[in-house]
């Protein structure tokens, strides 16, 4: 979800701090000396604030992203960028580096900044709660985007798309792709990550009305292209030739498709999601049988649309606390009315 793996050739760029100067070692400065470094440091022709980091008068928006290495994130992240630029935003993104307890802390930090608002895309929709819960305290609102958290959160909308549908669409592409009776392996995301949950329940959801379709087996490739290309190596020598119908992978990946194409492995179906351009390049050689379409640059346009509604003053942008995206299916059919949503 060859040389380099789709991730590793379009990881999202890394953000570094700011430094701060400090007058520490100049204690022996004369006192006049000291009060005109403080008069300097409070009228430098920057306008940064050393507080918060921000342009003195610019509002800013801090934002969180669960990992910001996965590709996927990378288009959030131009689009985040792009945004603060068109509506005169400050934005400062940071990575929770897949972990929860990261993820709270880079919230905490941004409500400490008194940011004036922050973004999130946490791995854990109930372990992020007490991070909102302290910036709703703070009166900072939030915007959660592509990763929903527990609908007892007070946050301002979620952006996105809705996962169990995105399994659901999953499962409707595979019953088209195999018919009504077979053997399907699954993928799964990171365990316990709210599209990997989610996903996974629209799965089950269409497939219960489909008894004669198995759920043979289900591993986790955790959102990491080698994992899930080992994953996928396992299942084939695990499930002989016409033991094993098709493939699911919660997201895309080209690369473990394709390995079962040249491996002797066509009969095995692949059903992928997002859209990078080596799945589009799989439908269209036809070794990927379908794909659910997730664009994450237009969730990130989205979000920072929504983010300047709420900032100018309209306080319900978002319709019942979701803007939901569509979710469209590829096949080769229809490949070429689709752009490919990233590079890789």
């Amino acid at each position: 979800m060859t040389g380099m793996t789709d991730k590793e050739r379009h990881r999202a760029p890394f953000f570094a701090r700011r430094k701060t100067r400090s007058v520490r070692g100049h204690a022996l400065l004369p006192i006049a000396g000291l009060l005109a470094l403080v008069a300097l440091a409070g009228c430098g022709s920057s306008g940064k604030n050393s507080a918060s980091g921000a342009t003195s008068g610019t509002k800013r928006i801090g934002i969180m992203i669960k990992n910001t290495s996965l590709p996927f994130q990378g288009q959030s992240i131009k689009a985040f960028e792009e945004g603060g630029s068109k509506y005169g935003y400050e934005v400062s993104i940071r990575s929770g580096q897949g972990q929860i307890s990261q993820e709270v802390n880079v919230v905490q930090q941004f409500v400490a900044e008194h940011v004036n608002l922050i973004m999130m895309n946490p791995s854990d929709p109930v372990g992020i709660l007490p991070a909102i819960a302290q910036a709703n305290a703070a009166g900072i609102p939030v915007i959660v985007v592509n990763s929903a958290v527990a609908p007892s959160a007070k946050t301002v909308c979620y952006v996105g798309v809705d996962d169990v549908a995105y399994g659901e669409k999953e499962a409707q592409a595979l019953v088209s792709a195999i018919g009504t009776k077979g053997n399907v392996a699954v993928v799964l995301g990171a365990i316990g990550d709210p599209p990997e949950v989610n996903r996974l329940a629209g799965i089950k959801k269409v497939l219960a009305g489909y008894p004669n379709i198995k759920l043979a087996a289900m591993q986790t490739g955790n959102w990491e292209s080698s994992a899930e290309l080992s994953v996928v190596q396992d299942f084939l020598s695990r499930y002989c030739p016409g033991q094993l119908n098709a493939v699911i992978i919660e997201e895309a990946n080209a690369q473990a498709a394709q390995y079962a194409h040249t491996h002797g492995r066509s009969e095995v179906k692949f059903i992928e999601g997002d859209f990078p351009s080596s799945v589009k390049a799989g439908i269209e050689q036809g070794y990927i049988a379908a794909d659910v379409n997730q664009d994450p640059y237009t969730q990130g346009v989205e979000a920072m649309k929504i983010a300047h509604e709420y900032l100018s003053g309209n306080k319900t942008p978002c319709v019942g606390g979701k803007d939901l995206l569509p979710l469209p299916i590829v096949t080769k059919a229809n490949a070429t009315q689709f752009k490919a949503g990233w590079q890789g």
